[in-house]
């Protein structure tokens, strides 16, 4: 694993700053459960069995991400289908590009299909283990550089709250916490619940976001809660950590209780270094940014922009199958 002076010191302050209080991998195979299946306590609303149904699947992050087998015990129905169609349906929007490009399969409706509108719509889907593109080469939304054998393309985003889409990164930390943990984050569980996304929540809406080149498998998602050391130190309570093909995302869950001592306060914080086997001299250095999600209303016509490099491109102008 290639590392870096810079990445080192900024490992080490995590090392030194923080400690792991869980690490989840989710990938094919068994299902695993969170909670306790006799014990039927919605942690979201308080509710329990007989007033509350619990027969749907509760999947801890959101099965549009590729999680299929890490699951609650949890989370009732109504909960369920409440976070489900609201501000899990931003996440998956907002993810929805390079959900795509990377080819995450969802296990229920599959890889998500990308469209373009228009004279002339263009189309790219996921497709017997590969991406199908369908477009006129002068409406698909990109460009080439021969030289560096890429391709950028600039992909529409639908519609999203990217304030919502923040409450679906700290609904999965709170989902993935210890119940002796959740009695200091009453705040973030009123937040998160509250439809009307103007009522603001302590703490940042800041998420860092790191993207590194390279083939990486797509079907392994991995989660982890960070806990700070030391009580008094000028750094947030927790951070949840999720990582999926190619990017890690890396979200501050404040403490009203916690990091009271925070208030008013301007934190800088360097981000989690987070690493995978390819080599980087081929594939180049990951990139970090900080992504600020604290917009309150809808964002439309946005755009991702996602790199893509070949190692080889043909021709098929003329080409057409089939016997003379």
């Amino acid at each position: 694993m290639q590392i870096s002076e810079e990445e080192f010191e900024r490992l080490n302050f995590y090392n030194t700053t923080y400690e792991a209080i869980g690490v989840w991998h989710m990938k094919k195979g068994e299902r695993q459960y969170l909670g306790d299946p006799s014990v039927r306590v919605c942690r979201f609303c308080g509710k329990s069995k007989p007033e509350m149904k619990f027969k749907k699947l509760a999947h801890v992050v959101p099965q549009s991400l590729g999680n299929r087998n890490l699951l609650s015990y949890y989370e009732c129905d109504v909960c369920n289908e409440t976070f489900g169609g609201g501000i899990e349906n931003d996440l998956g929007n907002w993810t929805k590009p390079f959900r795509t490009m990377l080819r995450i399969d969802n296990g229920n409706s599959g890889i998500p299909t990308l469209k373009g509108t228009g004279a002339s719509p263009w189309r790219i889907e996921g497709k017997d283990g590969s991406l199908a593109i369908h477009a006129h080469r002068n409406d698909m939304p990109h460009s080439e550089d021969e030289d560096k054998q890429s391709i950028t393309f600039d992909l529409p985003r639908d519609v999203y709250t990217p304030v919502a889409v923040m409450k679906a990164f700290v609904r999965i930390g709170l989902t993935l916490m210890p119940d002796e943990e959740l009695i200091h984050f009453d705040d973030l569980m009123d937040w998160i619940k509250n439809p009307d996304h103007r009522v603001r929540t302590i703490g940042s809406n800041t998420i860092y976001q790191t993207m590194h080149p390279g083939p990486q498998p797509n079907d392994q998602l991995l989660a982890s809660l960070l806990r700070r050391v030391d009580d008094d130190a000028s750094v947030p309570y927790m951070f949840l950590i999720l990582c999926m093909t190619n990017q890690a995302f890396q979200v501050p869950l404040t403490s009203r209780e916690r990091d009271a001592h925070l208030q008013g306060r301007q934190i800088t914080l360097p981000i989690l270094p987070t690493f995978t086997v390819v080599d980087r001299s081929i594939y180049g250095e990951p990139v970090g940014r900080s992504v600020d999600l604290s917009r309150t209303t809808q964002v439309r016509d946005d755009r991702q922009r996602i790199v893509m490099r070949y190692e080889a491109k043909q021709d098929m102008q003329g080409h057409r199958s089939g016997p003379d």
